[in-house]
């Protein structure tokens, strides 16, 4: 994190940060194919599995460093200073 790398979605699906990695093209399909596969869940079973990934996650204080990390996104896409901008080039450009 302090070296600003970046890393791209095939590596981030085989350090198992993500499931899956789906052409641009094919991401709204894919998206709706994994919420019919969850609608045909018992809605109870998905909302306790919801709650209790939750909970799990407020006790290890992850959704407020997720709201801390948003807060500071912000910060830097509304300020405009050379170092943001470089940052932003470097990141964009290994896209």
């Amino acid at each position: 994190m302090l070296t600003g790398d970046t890393i791209g979605a095939h590596e981030a699906a085989r350090l198992g940060m993500v499931n899956r990695v789906v052409p641009h093209d094919n991401l709204m399909a894919e998206c709706e194919k994994i919420a019919k596969k969850i609608c045909l869940l018992f809605p109870v079973g998905v909302n306790m599995t919801k709650v209790s990934v939750n909970r799990a996650l407020e006790g290890m204080r992850f959704l407020s460093v997720i709201s801390n990390n948003l807060e500071l996104m912000i910060h830097f896409d509304i300020n405009s200073e050379p170092e943001q901008d470089e940052f932003n080039r470097l990141a964009t450009s290994r896209d």
